[in-house]
């Protein structure tokens, strides 16, 4: 059993906006503990059923979104080719088990951070990465 999660359409749906209308597609955000809850709650309960969980959207291709969603258990992403090299090149400055406890205790306690800036400070080399991407 395997089922994809598909952050593009959770994100629209979740937030109920339309992410084709430019006006509104910025209000939806990923990062926010409320939609990383819900996230990590269908996570959960697919596994508790014994299915395997992957991903795919740009939540995997930002290497934020990427850090978090591995910071959740994941370990299967889709995401649009050209990311793929800086999300490669990026693995290895991380330590996955630090990873996860900091998107853990995120999760749990609802801890009024920015998760990004979060990785940045724990994670320095991390940040040419993240910087990158907001360019």
């Amino acid at each position: 059993k395997y089922i994809s999660l598909g952050t593009n359409d959770l994100l629209q749906f979740f937030y109920g906006v339309d992410r084709t209308n430019e006006r509104l597609a910025g209000m939806a955000k990923p990062l926010q503990v409320a939609f990383l809850r819900s996230l990590f709650y269908c996570i959960a309960a697919a596994r508790a059923e014994g299915v395997q969980v992957g991903v795919c959207g740009e939540m995997a291709a930002d290497p934020t979104g990427f850090l978090t969603l591995m910071g959740m258990g994941l370990n299967e992403f889709s995401m649009r080719p050209a990311a793929v090299p800086r999300i490669l090149e990026m693995i290895p400055c991380v330590n996955h088990r630090r990873v996860t406890t900091i998107v853990q205790e995120f999760l749990a306690e609802g801890a009024p951070i920015d998760i990004k800036e979060h990785l940045q400070h724990e994670f320095p080399k991390i940040a040419e990465f993240i910087q990158d991407q907001d360019s």
